[in-house]
């Protein structure tokens, strides 16, 4: 926990930051809105980095039983010498089609651009294809289409997940025969095509598994996730290869998952093996709390033995998806949880976490890196990591026009996790027994990676002021806003405030300055009344105060002996059967919420009483009888 005071110098430094260090906002944001290029959807579902090459795929339409568009893309961008990504290429099938779902997934060799198209409707419905491009000076040359080794049911979807390491490729087929299969291959170095080798199909057939859903090659190792298996509890499986060229030959040594997994949890949607291959990492997505990632080492048989698992997130986010994809990069391993929604927003538009190895066998969460977003933004869906930058894949974007079209995030990852910041840069001045206007703007919240919507801010004690409080605090735009309330004997000093972005806190005092309650205003004109009548006299000035007027009564009637009443809301004081003649002086009072008085005087002026007078008319003349 830090307390800091932020003035004018912070405030000019973030004033004139580069982009790539304002709070929250990626270093680039790459869009599918290029001149010439197609409309497409779905732009950064599947993201892969190959050095200076990063491939977005977009296949535009994952409902494999209507045929809508648009049709499926690869887009490939170059990394340039300051760090930026500009576009180089756009891949399509050799015969373009609305629902083929070309760029599902995606795979980068050294030379090659590998892509799914698992709804490609090859000798039959949704059976699936892969196409390999290879690099051919600054463009690529016409794409293998990567036969099948073996012949493919309807709604096989092959193609559905990619993974290749040292010359082998394993092609997923989710709804290949009873469960689903794997595809291997080898590359050809002389004809430079990839060959067909052998299919491990699903050891325990069972429908919906959905073997294959996530495969990794590495070395002489495959793993391939089965999630739907077991009622979607989900299973995850090791091939071992021997040997070598077309002679190798794949073999099960572990089916596993952790213990307690119950059904629904799709363990194995997310898994990704750590960089020196000790470490395993394996989520199930959908288990309660919103989502699980587990972790595995080697035991001493060389089997997979669970150790640590976890759901660390930000306090301040509520998790749906957790460990839905996972990716490690040296100490690090990133987690995105595609529907996670933050602080202060009812949608989930997605989050994604890096957590850093311990000293011991876990892993500690560090920081986030959230952005503001919509419903079903799928930040996160797919993701790449190299050398600390992030290329981070949110299909779910909508644009101007064209709903999910997509966007790709380009973050830093040089950074660790700073504490929130708040910046007061003026004091509240308020008055005892006062409550401030609604939303007024207490100061500005600034995160160097959330954006400001995202951080928690409450008052804490520690302040110096006595009787002060804030209520509705709310955050708009970078603006801290909050309503203050003043007691009536409240004192000067500061308020404490914590900003919070669920990794670390940072403590900040607010100056205010209480001036003295002061009493109500309350005042009447002269007025006039005849002996024995009645009238109403209303105030000139108020009843009206800072806080509020409680009481208003009539302290005394003086010399004044008629009737007389004051409301006590409106202060309109009625008399009646005025008298006795002459001048009188009636006091009357006005209270405050804090007790302040305000006695104001009405001078009432009573007309005496005059005798009723007679005017005889004219003389009348009459005669007797």
């Amino acid at each position: 926990m830090v307390r800091r005071t932020l003035g004018a110098a912070a405030c000019l430094l973030l004033a004139f930051a580069s982009p790539a260090f304002a709070q929250g906002e990626p270093l680039q944001t790459l869009t599918p809105q290029l001149s010439g290029a197609p409309t497409v959807k779905l732009f950064g579902y599947a993201v892969d980095r190959q050095g200076a090459g990063l491939a977005v795929g977009a296949p535009g339409n994952l409902n494999f039983n209507v045929t809508t568009g648009p049709a499926g893309a690869v887009f490939v961008y170059s990394r340039q010498l300051n760090g930026s990504w500009s576009f180089a290429n756009l891949l399509q099938a050799p015969t373009v089609v609305t629902d083929d779902a070309f760029g599902y997934a995606v795979e980068q060799t050294a030379s090659q651009v590998i892509v799914g198209a698992p709804f490609a409707d090859v000798g039959g419905p949704n059976r699936g294809r892969v196409y390999a491009f290879t690099r051919q000076g600054a463009g690529f040359s016409a794409p293998q289409a990567i036969d099948t080794g073996v012949a493919l049911n309807n709604d096989a979807r092959f193609g559905g997940a990619l993974s290749q390491d040292s010359g082998w490729l394993a092609i997923g087929a989710v709804g290949a025969g009873l469960g689903g299969h794997v595809q291997l291959f080898r590359y050809d170095g002389d004809f430079e095509i990839w060959v067909p080798h052998s299919v491990i199909p699903m050891p325990t057939p069972s429908n919906n598994a959905q073997f294959g859903t996530r495969v990794l090659v590495r070395g002489d190792r495959l793993l391939v996730a089965a999630p739907g298996e077991s009622s979607a509890a989900g299973y995850a499986y090791e091939f071992q290869r021997s040997g070598s060229g077309a002679a190798a030959t794949w073999t099960l040594r572990q089916r596993f998952r952790p213990s307690g997994v119950p059904g629904l949890d799709f363990f194995g949607q997310g898994i990704d093996l750590s960089d020196d291959a000790a470490t395993l990492a394996v989520s199930a997505y959908a288990s309660s709390g919103g989502g699980r990632v587990y972790l595995f080492e080697r035991n001493v048989s060389g089997d997979w033995a669970q150790f640590d698992d976890f759901n660390d997130r930000p306090s301040i986010v509520s998790s749906a998806n957790y460990g839905y994809t996972l990716r490690f990069d040296g100490d690090f391993l990133y987690a995105a949880d595609i529907r996670a929604r933050l602080s202060g927003s009812a949608s989930r538009p997605g989050n994604l976490y890096r957590l850093h190895r311990t000293a011991g066998p876990g892993f500690d969460l560090e920081r986030d890196y959230a952005r503001p977003g919509a419903e079903n933004d799928f930040y996160g869906q797919d993701f790449a990591i190299e050398n600390g930058e992030l290329a981070i894949g949110a299909p779910g974007v909508d644009a101007t026009g064209n709903d999910d079209e997509g966007r790709v995030f380009i973050r830093t990852d040089t950074q660790l996790n700073e504490a929130p910041g708040l910046i007061f840069n003026q004091s509240q001045t308020l008055t005892q027994g006062e409550q401030s206007a609604p939303a007024i703007t207490l100061g500005q919240v600034i995160d160097f990676e959330s954006p400001s919507v995202t951080i928690a801010v409450s008052q804490i004690a520690g302040g110096t002021a006595t009787g002060v409080s804030a209520s509705g605090l709310s955050i708009s735009g970078d603006d801290l806003l909050g309503t203050l309330v003043a007691g009536c004997a409240a004192t000067s000093g500061t308020l404490r405030f914590r900003a919070n972005d669920g990794l670390s806190v940072g403590d900040y005092d607010l100056n205010v300055i209480l001036a003295q309650n002061p009493p109500p205003t309350l005042g009447y004109p002269t007025v006039s009344v005849n002996q024995g009548l009645s009238t109403t006299v209303a105030p000139n000035s108020g009843p009206s105060d800072n806080g509020s007027v409680t009481l208003i009564n009539i302290l005394s009637n003086g010399t004044y002996s008629g009737t007389s009443s004051v409301n006590s809301s409106t202060g309109v004081l009625s008399l009646g059967n005025a008298g006795p003649a002459g001048t009188h002086t009636i006091t009357i009072r006005a209270t405050d919420n804090c007790g302040a008085t305000r006695n104001a005087t009405v001078t009432v002026q009573v007309a005496p009483n005059a005798a009723p007078t007679f005017s005889p008319g004219a003389a009348i003349s009459r005669r007797q009888a």
